[in-house]
C-alpha cells in the first residue's frame, strides 16, 4: 500500500493563498535513477487572477467548450468564443460528459505584446569581429519580493538585488562578473515566479560595489527564444561546466558543458577530504538506510560512467545495493562535508582504513561559474559575454 502525504498551509503569496504539496513515499524496489524523465509538464496551468496581477505575466489563452444543438461537443479557445454562445446549464444532459479537446503544440503565442520601449543601444566591436549590441541601464525601480532568512523581503530592484549580488560574490569580484550575476540572478528570480512567488535567495549588506553593479544593469534579464530561461550559477567549474541533463535530467540547450579552464587556477578548485572507514559506514546507514557493513570496502563506491569530458559522475553503484545518479550522491547523500561538486573521485586506503574524496569544482556547476566569471572579467570580457559564455544562445534586454 502506498503512502500518501499530503502537506496544507497558508501562503503569503496573497489573501486567501493555500500551499498545497502532495507526496508519495518511495516503494522498497523503486529505482529514482531516470525517473524523471518522465515528467512532463502541464503547459496549461491556470494560475487564480490575482496571481497574474502581482507577476505581471499574461492569463494563458486555455482550452474552452461548447454544446452544439445536438448535443456533441465542439471545441473552441476561450479568446474566440463570443460571450453570448457561452452553454446554458439546461442544454447539457446529466449523462452528457463535456470532452474538452487541448489545443495542440502550436498554440498561440499569447499576445504579450511585447510594446519594448525604444532605447539608445550602444554598438561594441568584440573580439570576433563581430558588433554587439550592449543593452543599456534597465528599470531599477520594479519591485521585488523575496523570502531571504526566514523573512520575506519587498523592495526595487535597487534595494534587494544589490545584496543578492553581495551575498553570492561581493565587492572582491571584477564589476563585469558583478553584473553577469546580477542579470543571471534577476533571471533566475523571475523564472521562479517573481513577486508573486518571492522566491528564496542569500541576502548581505551590500557594498558600494554591488551597487554599482545592479545600477548599471537593473531590470535587464535573460531571454532564450523569447522565454525566460532556467540561470543557474555556483562558484567554481570542474575546468568545463556540466550538462544541465547531466545533473538535473532535463536537457535544455543553453545550459551546454563550455571551457572554464579559467578556473583551475583559482583558490579552491581541487579539494581532499578523509575520513575513516567507520564515518563512511555510518554517513551511507544514516541518508539512505544502507548498510554497507558486510560488503568489502573497495566495492562501497563504484562510479561506473561519467560525462563526454570524463569529469561529471553519471552513475555510482553503492556496493552492490544501490545505483544512484553522480549528482544524487553528491547532494542528496553525502553532502559538501564530504564531495563539493558532482565531479568526484572516492579511494579506499587500505593501510589506514580511510577513505579519500577528492572533489574539482564547488556547487552545481551548471551554468555560470562565479570564480570563471570573475576571472573572464579580469582578462576583459565584458558582462554579455560572460552571460552568453555560459548561457549559450541567450539575449540581454
Amino acid at each position: 500500500t502506498d503512502k500518501i502525504l499530503t502537506i496544507v498551509t497558508e501562503s503569503d503569496e496573497f489573501v486567501g493563498a493555500r500551499l498545497i504539496i502532495a507526496a508519495r513515499a518511495v516503494r522498497d524496489d523503486e529505482d529514482l535513477y531516470g525517473m524523471y524523465e518522465g515528467i512532463l509538464e502541464n503547459p496549461f496551468v491556470l494560475m487564480p487572477d490575482v496571481w497574474y496581477s502581482l507577476s505581471g505575466e499574461s492569463k494563458p489563452d486555455i482550452p474552452g467548450y461548447e454544446f452544439t444543438d445536438g448535443g456533441e461537443e465542439s471545441s473552441s479557445s476561450q479568446e474566440e468564443k463570443p460571450a453570448a454562445s457561452k452553454p446554458s446549464k439546461s442544454t447539457t444532459s446529466p449523462k452528457t460528459r463535456a470532452k474538452i479537446t487541448l489545443p495542440t503544440t502550436t498554440t498561440k503565442k499569447t499576445e504579450k505584446t511585447t510594446t519594448q520601449k525604444k532605447t539608445t543601444t550602444t554598438p561594441k566591436e568584440t573580439t570576433t569581429g563581430k558588433t554587439e549590441v550592449i543593452p543599456p541601464p534597465g528599470d531599477g525601480t520594479k519591485t521585488m519580493r523575496i523570502s531571504s532568512n526566514g523573512k520575506i523581503l519587498s523592495g526595487t530592484i535597487l534595494e534587494i538585488l544589490p545584496m543578492i549580488v553581495e551575498a553570492e560574490m561581493g565587492s572582491p569580484f571584477a564589476p563585469e562578473s558583478l553584473k553577469a550575476q546580477a542579470v543571471a540572478a534577476y533571471t533566475f528570480y523571475i523564472y521562479s515566479g517573481g513577486a508573486a512567488k518571492a522566491p528564496s535567495f542569500p541576502t548581505k549588506k551590500a557594498s558600494q560595489k554591488s551597487i554599482d553593479a545592479v545600477k548599471a544593469v537593473a531590470g535587464q534579464q535573460m531571454f532564450y527564444n523569447g522565454k525566460t530561461p532556467y540561470t543557474p550559477y555556483y562558484a567554481i567549474s570542474a575546468g568545463r561546466s556540466a550538462n544541465n541533463e547531466d545533473v538535473n535530467v532535463s536537457n535544455l540547450p543553453y545550459l551546454k558543458s563550455v571551457d572554464c579552464s579559467v578556473d583551475e587556477k583559482v583558490s579552491g578548485f581541487e579539494t581532499v577530504k578523509t575520513y575513516s572507514s567507520a564515518e563512511v559506514l555510518k554517513k551511507i546507514k544514516t541518508k539512505t538506510g544502507i548498510d554497507l557493513s558486510g560488503v568489502a570496502k573497495d566495492k562501497w563506491f563504484v562510479i561506473q560512467s561519467r560525462d563526454a569530458n570524463g569529469l561529471y559522475v553519471l552513475k555510482v553503484d553503492l556496493g552492490g545495493k544501490k545505483t544512484y545518479r553522480g549528482s544524487t550522491l553528491w547532494s542528496g547523500v553525502l553532502g559538501a562535508s564530504y564531495v563539493r561538486a558532482p565531479c568526484y573521485w572516492i579511494t579506499y586506503n587500505a593501510d589506514n582504513d580511510t577513505f579519500t574524496f577528492k572533489t574539482r569544482g564547488y556547487g552545481g556547476c551548471v551554468g555560470l561559474s562565479q570564480k570563471g566569471a570573475g576571472e573572464y572579467a579580469k582578462q576583459g570580457k565584458d558582462y554579455i559575454w560572460i552571460l552568453q559564455h555560459f548561457y549559450a544562445g541567450v539575449t540581454v534586454k
